[in-house]
């Protein structure tokens, strides 16, 4: 996980804000999101983190649709091998449906 996080960023200042790491966020600084879709892989070495962070926006009030794709892993929408999976396309009708219910599309 260290690569990843140098990939991101190197800087522990940049790390410890909540636009970097949003489980830190309070409950009130979560408070008054728009409604959220998280998108977890089963296979994800961060998917108790997304699932948290789920948890975490219910908690502040947030209206949140959650889901985890079974047998898939991290960034599966965006790997090309995974692109014509059924989870991919699910993922990526149900962020399509989502945005366009959000934004009003």
């Amino acid at each position: 996980m260290q690569w990843f996080w140098n990939q991101y960023t190197t800087s522990d200042d940049d790390r410890a804000q909540i636009t970097v790491s949003p489980l830190r966020a309070t409950v009130d600084q979560l408070a008054g999101l728009p409604p959220a879709l998280v998108i977890n892989a089963e296979c994800d070495v961060l998917r108790d983190e997304g699932e948290a962070y789920a948890s975490k926006l219910r908690s502040a009030g947030v209206t949140v649709t959650a889901v985890r794709y079974g047998g898939i892993i991290h960034d599966f929408v965006m790997v090309n091998s995974m692109h014509d999976t059924p989870q991919s396309k699910a993922a990526v009708a149900q962020a399509i449906a989502h945005l366009s219910t959000v934004l009003w599309i």
